[in-house]
């Protein structure tokens, strides 16, 4: 594949910033203002994925996507529910990040990963395909009725790991499907309530007097040195 070129510069074993304990393992994906990284834990082991942010034009991804996360665990509880659970956030200090549990390679690497002289797509059998779709269906429809869209669906942010001690045999073990990446995502519903109807989350949504004081607060701004402006303002407001 193409090769990444990282502006956040580290070297493969250098510590996640302000994350001392995990260090870069590589890195896998990366756009023009943010990049993600696998880390793993030296001691035990542990491995996790890290969203960076390199400056605040990207920083609004982040925050929308432990927004829309929080909603998600909220309204459906602790359980898999086939999304990427976020673990903890830094927004305080350059590069920001999110850190996320490692959930496996997404569908891309995964269907083109070689098995013997082939592919595993080309190898993996009709019954598996269809499952790992219908898992990755499950999830979109469990964010849908919770009024959450993700609106940037592609192989890359659906992520495949096989399930330890579920394998049905050797060629066609069992696979998780969970979905990532909700920076681009969407909250439709302006009142969330959890499995048991219960409210848990009220967005507000703005009325007449709102759009009237953003109208004529943006008016004033840019009209402050024009006396037309200011009357028609005025008569504006005498009139309301």
């Amino acid at each position: 594949g193409r090769r990444l070129i990282s502006r956040l510069a580290p070297e493969p074993g250098a510590a996640v910033p302000g994350r001392d304990n995990y260090q870069l393992v590589r890195q896998l994906g990366a756009s023009h203002h943010n990049e993600t990284w696998l880390a793993r834990q030296p001691r035990t082991g542990d491995q996790r994925v890290y969203k960076f942010a390199l400056d605040g034009e990207r920083l609004a991804d982040l925050k929308r996507e432990v927004t829309l996360y929080r909603v998600l665990r909220g309204a459906l509880g602790e359980g898999d529910h086939g999304f990427v659970r976020v673990i903890d956030w830094n927004f305080e200090q350059l590069p920001y990040w999110l850190e996320c549990e490692y959930a496996g390679v997404n569908l891309m690497e995964w269907a083109t990963e070689p098995v013997s002289e082939h592919t595993r797509l080309a190898t993996a059998s009709r019954e598996l395909r269809l499952h790992l779709l219908l898992m990755a269906a499950d999830a979109v429809a469990a964010a849908h009725g919770v009024g959450v869209l993700h609106k940037d669906l592609k192989p890359g942010n659906i992520l495949v790991e096989p399930v330890a001690g579920h394998a049905s045999d050797v060629k066609q073990p069992a696979w998780r499907v969970r979905l990532t990446d909700f920076g681009s995502g969407r909250l439709l519903a302006r009142r969330v309530r959890d499995a048991d109807g219960e409210l848990r989350l009220i967005f507000r949504t703005p009325n007449w007097e709102d759009f009237v004081h953003l109208t004529c607060t943006e008016i004033r701004h840019f009209g402050a040195g024009s006396v037309q402006i200011m009357r028609r303002l005025r008569s504006l407001l005498e009139n309301l």
